[in-house]
């Protein structure tokens, strides 16, 4: 660690190379606001790790939604640096350890993501 980066070591059992990967079979779309492109994830790893995205999930598959294997993320990402650490934080779900800074505003975008 230095005075401008904080590293924070995952908790998760490291899978890093199922993230947005389509040969690790992916069972969820995770549609970020202000990306090209949705993330194909995992809706066990993300519902291990989080008991939002756990909740978000129930309630599709609860409600039998057309979209139940899509995830929109409702909260604001006009940011790129919102953006980014929301990346950060679904990979540090699947077991990465994730570098902050902690002087360009990422680790305060990076605290409110988590």
């Amino acid at each position: 660690m230095t005075e401008e980066t904080l590293t924070i070591e995952s908790v998760f059992n490291p899978d890093v190379d199922s993230f947005n990967n389509e040969k690790s079979f992916p069972d969820l779309k995770f549609v970020i606001p202000g990306m090209e492109k949705p993330l194909s994830l995992h809706k066990s790893t993300l519902g291990k790790g989080s008991l939002l995205l756990r909740q978000v999930m129930k309630r599709k598959q609860a409600a039998d939604s057309v979209d139940k294997d899509t995830v929109v993320w409702s909260f604001d990402t006009k940011k790129d640096i919102d953006r980014q650490c929301l990346v950060k934080a679904l990979r540090y779900l699947y077991g990465e350890t994730v570098v902050v800074g902690l002087k360009d505003g990422e680790c305060c975008a990076m605290i409110s993501t988590f």
